[in-house]
Parts: structure tokens; C-alpha cells; sequence
């Protein structure tokens, strides 16, 4: 009799023993599942999101470059060029640029002489138009910078006045802002806001 109720015993402790595990595995696969899925799902919104704003400070530096080259003093040949590094410098501070700098015609920076023209950005902005460019390391700093061009107003409604064909350009720092931390497995960029 001892060893029948011994054996019910066992064989009712390893039934049920068994039905919690599986019931506790497929718990935890199902949790692990929607887990995953709601992550993933909150990733891929965040991204957009994220982008959204990225997207919107990249016009807002069109928008004070294009406004910069409003600046009828600095197409001006006969501003000094200590006014306009002052122009330049202010309204950099004023919007967080890195920097700023107004290139002549021939490629040249008015305030250091270094030779820009032969940068993406500096030869679409010759062309008249605002440019933004990619995300590139600045061969100035060596950090990562979005720069902005844009040809001064003059350049872009010539009806107003000849100025020559110079243009401004500035470093954003886009990337002080929002940096990319690392790639997930899934390839998804991790955005921090600081």
C-alpha cells in the first residue's frame, strides 16, 4: 500500500511539476514575444519621431543661413573684414553654430585665406542655392558637422544689386544635440537627447 501511494505521489508531483514548467515556459516565450514587438514597435516610432526633429533643425539652419545672407553688410566690399567676422560670429553664437565664415569667389575664406572650394557644400552654394550637407568630419576639427551654404541674397534674387559671387557658410552642431549612440542588432540608430 506504502508503495502504491509513493508511486501516485511521484507521478501527480511530476504531472503537475511538468504543467508548471510548460505553462511557465510559455509564459515567459509569450512575454519575451510581446516584449520584443512593443520595443520594437516604440524604436521604430521614436526613429520617426527623431528624424521629425532632425529634419526641423535642419531647416531652421537653411532658414539663418538663407537669413544671414540677408545681411547687406557683409556682401558689402567696403565693410571691413573684422565687421563682418563680427556678423558672422554673433549670429553663430546666437543659433549654436560651431562656426561661421564667408568665402569670396574665388573659393577663398575671407577671414583665414583657406582654400574651401573644393567642398560639396561650397560648390553647390556657388551655384545659388542653400545647401545642407550630410553628416561629414569637418577637416577643420575632425568631429562630425553638418555644414550649411548659402549664397548671400544678392546671389539669389540678382535684381537687387551685384555683391560678387561669394557666400556664407557655418558648422552646425546638430550632432551636440542628437548624437547616435550605437546600432542595435535590428540596425535601428539609438538617438539620446541630451
Amino acid at each position: 500500500m506504502n508503495s502504491i501511494r509513493k508511486k501516485i505521489t511521484v507521478c501527480l508531483m511530476a504531472t503537475v511539476l511538468t504543467a508548471l514548467v510548460l505553462v511557465g515556459a510559455t509564459s515567459i516565450s509569450l512575454n519575451y514575444r510581446s516584449t520584443i514587438a512593443t520595443v520594437d514597435q516604440m524604436m521604430s516610432e521614436t526613429a520617426v519621431l527623431a528624424a521629425e526633429r532632425v529634419e526641423q533643425e535642419l531647416t531652421a539652419y537653411k532658414n539663418v543661413a538663407m537669413d544671414t545672407g540677408c545681411i547687406a553688410q557683409l556682401a558689402d566690399p567696403d565693410t571691413p573684414v573684422e565687421t563682418k567676422r563680427a556678423i558672422i560670429d554673433e549670429r553663430a553664437s546666437m543659433h549654436g553654430f560651431q562656426r561661421g565664415n564667408v568665402i569670396g569667389a574665388d573659393g577663398l575664406s575671407i577671414f583665414d585665406g583657406k582654400d574651401y572650394s573644393d567642398r560639396e557644400y561650397v560648390q553647390q552654394a556657388m551655384k545659388g542655392t542653400v545647401y545642407v550637407s550630410e553628416p561629414l568630419v569637418s577637416k577643420i576639427t575632425g568631429e562630425l558637422s553638418i555644414m550649411v551654404a548659402a549664397p548671400p541674397l544678392c546671389r539669389r534674387k540678382p535684381r537687387l544689386r551685384d555683391c560678387g559671387r561669394g557666400l556664407l557658410c557655418a558648422a552646425g552642431d546638430l550632432f551636440e544635440r542628437y548624437r547616435v549612440l550605437h546600432q542595435g542588432e535590428q540596425k535601428q540608430p539609438r538617438l539620446h537627447d541630451q
